[in-house]
Order: C-alpha cells, then sequence, then structure tokens
C-alpha cells in the first residue's frame, strides 16, 4: 500500500507519463483499494481478548469463516487479486518489451551520434587542414613576394650604378631618318643612292668590313679590361673574306656572319643610318628570323667626340649596352652579376672586365640574340683605341652576338 502511494505521488509530479505508466497507476490504485478492503476484512476475523487474557475458543473464529465464505467475499477479494496479478504480469511484459526496445534505440542512437560525431571530427579536420594549407599558401605568397620585392630594389639599384651623366645625349641629337629614307638597303648596297657619300662594307674581297676583319679578330681571345687587353695594341683591320655572297643588309642579318661595318666621311650621316638600323621594323624582323627561338636585344652606343671624356671611353660603351640589357631582361642580373647582386648598395665602380663577363655570360648562358650598334668608332679617345679593337674582337667571337660598327676611314680601323 505504501508503494502503490509512492507510486502514486512520483507519477503525479511529472509532467506526462507513457501509456504503460498510466495503466501501472490504475494497476496500483485499485490495489490500494483491495487491499483496504482485505484490511478491513481482516480486521472483522480478529478476535479480541478476554479481561482475564484468555482467547476465544477457535469455534467462534470457524463459524465467522464459515459465513464470510457464505457471503463469498474472500473468494471474491481472490479474484480480484488473481485478476490484478495477471494485469501487472502484462504490463511488466510490456514494459520490458517497451524498455528493450528503448535500449534497442537508444544504443543505436548512440551509435548515430558517435558516427556522426566522428564525421564531424573528421570534417573539422579537413577544414583546418584546408585552412593550414591556405595559411601557409598566404605565408608563401607573402614571402614570395617580400623576395621579390627585395629582388627587384636589388636590380634596380645595380641598373641605376651603370647610368652615367651623358649617356643618352649623343643619340638625342642625331637625326632621325624618314622611315623609308634607307629601306632601298634591303634590296642590296650595290647601288646605293648617288648623293649618299657612305662607303658600306659587307664582306667583299676587295674591301675591308664586316667578315673581313675575321682574320685579325679570330686571333684574339683576350678578354677586354685583361693586362693585354689595356696594351695599346692597334690590330690593323683587314684580310681575307670569307663569304663572298653576303652583298645586301639583310642578308648579312639573317647569315651567321657577326660583324658589319659601314664606313663613311664626317658628316655623311653615318650615324643617321646607325639610328635608322636600331629602330627599323625590317631589321627585327630580319633578326628574329634568324633566330626564331632567341629573344632579340638591340643594344647601342654613340661614341661623340664632343662628349665627356669619359663618355668617349671603352667602360662607358660597356655601362652603357649593360644598362639597357639589363633594363630589357631585369632577371638576368640575378646570375649574370652575382657578386653585385649580393652588395647592391656597393659604391665599388664598374670595371671593364666586371662589365665585358656580364655581357658574355648573358650571350651565352641566356635564349637571347645581341644586336649591337656602335656608332662613332673613330670619335672614340684615342688613348683607348687599342682596348675598343680588343673589345669588338671578342664581341665578335662570342656566339649570338651580331655587331654593326661605323666609322670614318681611320688607318687605326683598317
Amino acid at each position: 500500500m505504501l508503494g502503490s502511494r509512492n507510486l502514486l505521488d512520483s507519477a503525479s509530479k511529472r509532467s506526462a507519463t507513457s501509456k504503460a505508466e498510466t495503466a501501472v497507476i490504475k494497476l496500483a490504485g485499485r490495489c490500494e483499494e483491495e487491499s483496504k478492503g482485505l484490511i478491513e476484512l481482516l480486521a472483522k476475523l480478529k478476535v479480541p481478548a478476554r479481561p482475564d487474557g484468555s482467547k476465544p475458543k477457535l469455534k467462534a473464529v470457524q463459524v465467522v469463516l464459515k459465513t464470510m465464505l457464505k457471503n463469498g467475499e474472500l473468494e471474491s477479494r481472490q479474484r480480484k487479486l488473481k485478476s490484478l496479478e495477471r494485469q501487472l504480469c502484462v504490463v511488466r511484459e510490456s514494459q520490458d518489451q517497451e524498455f528493450a526496445s528503448l535500449k534497442i534505440i537508444l544504443d543505436q542512437h548512440g551509435k548515430d551520434v558517435v558516427t556522426r560525431v566522428l564525421d564531424m571530427k573528421d570534417e573539422v579536420q579537413k577544414s583546418l587542414e584546408k585552412l593550414q594549407a591556405t595559411v601557409d599558401a598566404g605565408f608563401a605568397n607573402i614571402e614570395r613576394h617580400r623576395v621579390s620585392v627585395e629582388e627587384k630594389i636589388k636590380i634596380d639599384c645595380i641598373i641605376d650604378s651603370l647610368k652615367y651623366t651623358d649617356m643618352g645625349l649623343r643619340k638625342t641629337m642625331i637625326t632621325d631618318a624618314a622611315d623609308d629614307q634607307y629601306q632601298w638597303a634591303f634590296g642590296g648596297f650595290e647601288q646605293p643612292p648617288e648623293d649618299d657619300r657612305h662607303t658600306y662594307r659587307p664582306p667583299d674581297a676587295s674591301n675591308s668590313g664586316s667578315d673581313s676583319v675575321q682574320s685579325s679578330f679570330a686571333n684574339t681571345s683576350t678578354t677586354p679590361g685583361s693586362d693585354a687587353a689595356s696594351e695599346d695594341n692597334q690590330s690593323d683591320v683587314g684580310g681575307d673574306s670569307t663569304d663572298e655572297d653576303l652583298n645586301n643588309l639583310e642578308d648579312w642579318l639573317k647569315s651567321d656572319s657577326s660583324l658589319f661595318w659601314i664606313c663613311g666621311l664626317p658628316a655623311s650621316g653615318k650615324s643617321t643610318v646607325m639610328k635608322f638600323l636600331q629602330r627599323n621594323d625590317s631589321v627585327m624582323a630580319a633578326l628574329e628570323q634568324s633566330a626564331p627561338e632567341r629573344q632579340v636585344f638591340v643594344l647601342k652606343h654613340y661614341f661623340w667626340v664632343a662628349g665627356s671624356p669619359y663618355q668617349r671611353s671603352c667602360l662607358a660603351m660597356l655601362q652603357n649596352l649593360c644598362y639597357q640589357l639589363l633594363h630589357q631582361r631585369r632577371a638576368v642580373a640575378i646570375s649574370a652579376c652575382e657578386e653585385r647582386f649580393a652588395r647592391p648598395q656597393s659604391k665599388r665602380d664598374w670595371t671593364v672586365s666586371e662589365l665585358w663577363a656580364m655581357i658574355s655570360s648573358i650571350a651565352q648562358v641566356f635564349d637571347v640574340k645581341l644586336f649591337l650598334v656602335i656608332d662613332g668608332l673613330d670619335e672614340c679617345a684615342e688613348k683607348e683605341h687599342g682596348l675598343l679593337l680588343k673589345t669588338l674582337a671578342t664581341f665578335y667571337a662570342l656566339p649570338n652576338v651580331k655587331l654593326v660598327v661605323s666609322s670614318r676611314p681611320w688607318t687605326v680601323f683598317q
């Protein structure tokens, strides 16, 4: 009875109950009622004691029991209790089944939760890995950008160090040729206009120039700036021609020949011709056709008799050529002048040998073709004529280099 009351009290405190719980509660209520009836019935069977303490005779009890049996009260109570017992068994079995089902559901739910948690863990791990990769890539880009900026600054310092005051002054003073003024040159040099006072010297057995200087240059392997090159050794330019079929500029540009010499009287317009050659589309087309897999760079220097002593030096010529080359293809500075790149802020002056090594390295290592236009050889400082010829000879010997030079007909160049 106390258990039933506790069960009822516990159930009443809950906001919601299941069907099985409701059935148990109802059965508990009925059990409580039957218990009360049974207690009352048993109370009637109690025989009060006599004053002397003795108990009534058993017969009196038997009489009462017989009376009750007649009335069927005990049988009725017994049937009701049996019925309640069966109902409780049914409810218990139902609850057992429900608990078993709940256990299965909970187990499956637990597995699902664990699976979802593991899946979430994998997704979070993958997201973290992607995030880490993104962060790493970001830092790598920042580092590359930093290195790129540092390299740019170093290259800028190297290029700026090659500048000198009147580097491009002479070129600006040269008259520009009309677009078609010298286009006849691509049809042959045999019949130039009558008013032209130039002597164009492609290879010819009777004239000096172009490959006719090959015999004197081929024996020159000294690097400019070395002791041997510093001697005032004014090489004679002249000798045998090796290619008599080279009879016009266009053919020469497409050939393997390295040197072409334009000779003319003072004020004959040699510089105008040279300026025309270094900017003409037909020249570039011919050069590109001769080296389709290489990038063509046109580098020029104009000696000027009225220029500064430095502008008239071989050092200035090489410095100017290197400046143009690095300005057009900046990345080569990293490997072509490693020592300068390591210390770009160095105030050390450039040397002939250092500049020559840079041009030589670029010409031989990188996929380039250099077209050098050197005007006014005779206007180079007289004391540097020997070094100039040595420098031209080394240019002549380099692969992937074509050299056009101009001068007055001075004996030092013949």
